[in-house]
């Protein structure tokens, strides 16, 4: 095979995937840092992808001159757009409104290069194989080289990339690399020409009709093959980076794995042909870790995940290499898997959000994915009632060892035995066959899904762009005597708790704050230290949660809470759930609701502030674009002469302090670190957590009692991050 058509095939593919992940860094920000930017902007890319391929199919059936003179205008024009940039806008009211304005923007900003570097991969297989040049025969080979490609790209974003340039920079490396490419796909349309009598025409009248097109069914196996791994990608994608961080470098793991499937399977060797031997214990794995939402020690668990997806994953391409076409189907071909990608990205990222309250998604991509399982022999081949039978037997004996388990009052590593470990066995017992083996997976995930006892009683489990959001009740025992809690939780983080009465609910102390901001901790110890008569008049909080801070609140203070989530602020404001801000409004606290992004919501006069509190950073999802120098420097200039910046900074996966003290130290500001209070002895449900105080001089820190003043040493390089270039790898925790 030529080494231009290879270099031209692999250039393509690379800017393809590398403009991915720096389009959605772009982004993040302006969506708050939420998951679901990622999975926005890969539903964009797929759609934009089967958009190229109906393309490449369309002009590849022209005759040759044609073809090349229609491409080669094409892939002119995205210079006169390069390099890319983002055109600001607000993104409107709704529940879709955030996902139909990335939608926007990204078409904005890449469509038409993204459209024209999909399109290319098919269209020069099209040309090989309508050619006399070496390798026309299986121009199939070229799309493993195009996948290998991407997976290259993808793996330098974050480790070599991401780290040098700023994204101003990226974007015009990028343009660089395109004007190249554009030259070499030049190149190759000329050299076809050239070297075949004519590139073939399946739609000239002079050729004959081709009678051998794919039947219906195998063009919906297909769509349906594709479609699946799509949408258990995303789901995973958004399952841990909603228990992790907004990474690109895990947002480009699943994404990975997902192409390497596509270089195993498409390779001049199709994949392991019996890997499908392998899911029922792939299954066995991700059904243990969905059942009982384990999310601790993270590296486990996310090998985990991604091992039993990719073998998902292996199985479906595999098969869908198998059951490819003739190279004249080819473009046709590609098509259907772009529609099958997009099916699956679409269920996942515009119609699960509405329809679902949790990441239903997953698990029922994963029962599709066992269900296209291929089969054994030609018994297999065919569905029988039988199947349908025992997996309903399996899915209600889960639910009977639910309510078993509710009667015991089994909990912990016993309860998660009786309802998860024996139908799961059971499940794997049944794996031999099929449709009884998809179908029983399918039963223990919905049955065993009912039961969420392993995290407190559920409540309330609801869902928006930012997450799903649970509020679930436990009973505890304080000093001696049986209490009940509700807690608001975020993924696997909680963003909120209250003691309630056990008969009826309904929330008590509203005084006594738990959770990370009990009177004990670092936050409690700063409102604590204003004298009645030198209170702050004016209070800012980033980040709502359950309005535990409001506990703090005296009347005739202003608070001003900035929350992006308006799912979080009807939960705050729900006095049957939480009361933290409903009776603050009622001992006549001006608490004030601003839903947006704090960046963009915190207006008004400099000098407003005497407290500005940051509690956004708790959760996985962090929004990157609150910690930049340009962020902290809008705080300062919010803050009153002596005021105090709170930043909490516990987190599970990320080290933030080092970077919020450097970045402090550069804007010349006095930083000191508080935590507490000791875990060991502590009341129920009051957590230590960690905290950065931030003042324009050392001065304003003391009057507050908080810890004497250090002086910030020597930093690791980098730790100052900007709105145009920052790396969280490089505060990431294993």
């Amino acid at each position: 095979m030529s080494l231009l058509w290879a270099a031209t095939v692999f250039l393509g593919s690379g800017l393809l995937f590398v403009i991915q992940p720096m389009i959605a860094r772009m982004l993040l920000p302006r969506a708050g840092g939420a998951p679901s930017t990622w999975t926005t902007c890969v539903l964009f890319f797929q759609a934009v992808l089967l958009a190229g391929y109906v393309y490449a199919h369309w002009v590849g059936r022209r005759p040759a001159r044609t073809q090349i003179a229609i491409h080669g205008v094409l892939l002119l024009l995205p210079l006169a757009v390069l390099p890319f940039s983002i055109v600001s806008g607000a993104s409107g009211t709704g529940a879709l409104a955030p996902t139909f304005w990335l939608l926007r923007a990204l078409a904005l900003a890449i469509g038409l290069p993204f459209f024209v570097l999909s399109a290319g991969t098919p269209l020069l297989q099209r040309w090989l194989a309508g050619s006399r040049l070496s390798g026309s025969g299986n121009p199939y080979v070229l799309y493993a080289a195009s996948n290998a490609a991407s997976l290259l790209a993808l793996a330098a974003y974050p480790v070599l990339i991401e780290p040098a340039l700023g994204l101003a920079r990226q974007a015009l490396f990028w343009a660089v690399g395109y004007a190249v490419y554009v030259a070499l796909a030049l190149m190759c349309a000329v050299r076809a020409w050239r070297r075949s009598a004519s590139i073939k025409d399946d739609g000239d009248p002079a050729v004959d009709e081709v009678t051998d097109e794919p039947p219906p069914a195998r063009r919906l196996h297909w769509i349906a093959l594709a479609a699946a791994p799509s949408s258990l990608m995303l789901g995973v994608t958004s399952l841990l980076t909603a228990d992790a961080a907004g990474l690109p470098f895990l947002w480009i793991l699943p994404l990975a794995l997902y192409l390497l499937t596509f270089v195993l399977a498409f390779a001049r060797r199709v994949g392991p042909p019996r890997l499908w031997e392998r899911l029922p214990i792939a299954a066995v794995v991700f059904l243990l870790l969905w059942l009982i939402k384990a999310t601790e020690p993270l590296a486990v668990i996310l090998a985990a995940h991604l091992a039993a997806f990719f073998v998902a994953a292996m199985v479906c391409h595999t098969e869908l290499a198998r059951l490819r076409p003739p190279p004249r189907h080819l473009t046709a071909y590609y098509a259907y898997v772009g529609l099958g990608g997009v099916v699956g990205g679409a269920f996942n990222t515009l119609i699960a959000p509405v329809i679902f309250h949790d990441w239903v998604e997953i698990p029922l991509a994963f029962t599709l994915v066992c269900l296209l399982k291929p089969p054994r022999d030609e018994s297999d081949a065919r569905f029988r009632w039988s199947d349908l039978a025992l997996a309903t037997g399996l899915g209600l004996l889960t639910v009977a060892l639910v309510k078993a388990g509710d009667v015991l009052g089994a909990t912990g590593q016993t309860r998660a035995a009786l309802t998860v470990g024996i139908p799961v066995l059971v499940m794997f017992l049944l794996s031999r066959r099929r449709y009884r083996f998809g179908l029983a997976v399918g039963a223990v995930l919905w049955a065993g899904s009912l039961d969420t006892s392993l995290r407190g009683k559920a409540e309330l489990t609801a869902r928006s762009f930012f997450g799903v959001h649970r509020v679930t009740r436990a009973d505890a025992t304080e000093a001696g005597v049986p209490a009940t809690f509700r807690k608001l939780y975020h993924g696997s983080t909680i963003h909120g708790v209250q003691r309630v009465d056990a008969a009826t609910g309904t929330p008590l102390l509203p005084r006594e704050p738990l959770g990370y901001y009990s009177r004990d901790s670092p936050i409690g110890r700063l409102f604590r230290s204003y004298p009645a008569d030198a209170r702050p008049k004016r209070v800012g909080i980033v980040g709502l949660g359950a309005g535990s801070l409001l506990a703090y609140a005296e009347p005739g203070e202003r608070w001003t809470l900035f929350e992006i989530d308006p799912l979080v602020q009807r939960i705050a404001e729900d006095d049957r759930l939480f009361s933290y801000l409903p009776e603050a409004r009622k001992r006549g606290v001006a608490a004030d609701v601003v839903l947006g992004d704090a960046r963009l919501t915190l207006a008004g006069d400099d000098g407003a502030f005497d407290v500005l509190v940051l509690d956004a950073f708790t959760s996985a999802a962090v929004p990157v674009h609150l910690l930049t120098r340009e962020a902290l420097a809008l705080y300062d200039r919010k803050l009153a002469p002596s005021g105090v910046v709170a930043c909490h900074v516990s987190n599970r996966h990320l080290d933030l302090a080092s970077l919020v003290r450097g970045t402090a130290e550069d804007l010349g500001l006095a930083s000191t670190v508080d935590a507490g209070p000791p875990s060991s002895g502590a009341p129920a449900f009051v957590m230590p957590s960690r905290w950065v105080f931030l003042a324009r001089s050392p001065d304003a820190l003391r009057a507050r009692g908080l810890p004497s003043i250090v002086t910030f040493t020597l930093r690791k390089r980098g730790r100052t991050w900007t709105d145009d270039r920052s790396d969280l790898w490089s505060v990431f925790q294993w």
